[in-house]
């Protein structure tokens, strides 16, 4: 018994050592998993922010260059079509418009039917006002122009201001087709055709990057 017991007390301490160290190479190695784990974590999150920003980045761009784009069909438009008929198709609310349309295209606001509905029920409604000669003209078209718009789901907020200045300035017949419809049907044509552009370029960089992928 005495040989047994001898025997465990000099093997006991050799195997505490043992599972001492086992404990703490297990604790260190999971310590380091949970490390770099969470720097994983870490590089995941900063390069999806990363690449975000530089969507968003591009995205104002884009919408900047639509805008300008716009505005230079706009100009010409008015120069060598409307002028030589003694019309145009530049005023204030069109500004607007064009915010609407290259910053906002998905929005209800911005789509086609919205913008020509719009400029539509407030050249019409304008007209009217400025004939009948009903005082508070601006308040009145305003007020009307919302209304008919929200109720036909056409609400178009630009077209709120084409009725204040159709009225403010007490336009003639021409007011209702230009400048307010005649210019937002160009800045509508140019939004068309840089979106499909748009939407060509960022097909070719999908097709890219997924052939990049199959290579890797």
């Amino acid at each position: 018994d005495w040989k047994v017991l001898s025997i465990f007390c000099v093997f006991a301490p050799r195997l505490s050592t043992s599972r001492s160290k086992y404990r703490v190479s297990s604790r260190s190695s999971w310590q380091q998993a949970s490390k770099s784990n969470k720097i994983k974590k870490k590089l995941h999150l900063t390069s999806f922010f990363v690449s975000r920003y530089k969507d968003i980045k591009m995205e104002a761009v884009l919408a900047g260059l639509g805008a300008a784009l716009g505005f230079a069909a706009l100009h010409a438009a008015n120069d060598f079509v409307f002028k030589p008929q003694d019309l145009g198709c530049l005023c204030p609310p069109l500004g607007a418009v064009a915010v609407l349309l290259f910053s906002m295209p998905a929005a209800p606001a911005s789509q086609p039917k919205a913008v020509i509905g719009g400029h539509i029920i407030a050249g019409i409604v304008s007209y009217a006002i400025v004939e009948l000669g009903i005082p508070y003209g601006e308040l009145a078209a305003v007020a009307t122009t919302i209304t008919l718009m929200s109720a036909l789901g056409v609400t178009h907020p630009p077209a709120g201001a084409y009725a204040f200045l159709f009225v403010n300035k007490g336009m003639k017949p021409i007011g209702i087709f230009a400048p307010g419809l005649a210019g937002a049907l160009v800045l509508i044509a140019v939004q068309q055709v840089f979106l499909k552009v748009k939407l060509i370029l960022l097909a070719g960089k999908v097709k890219g990057a997924a052939e990049k992928l199959k290579k890797k």
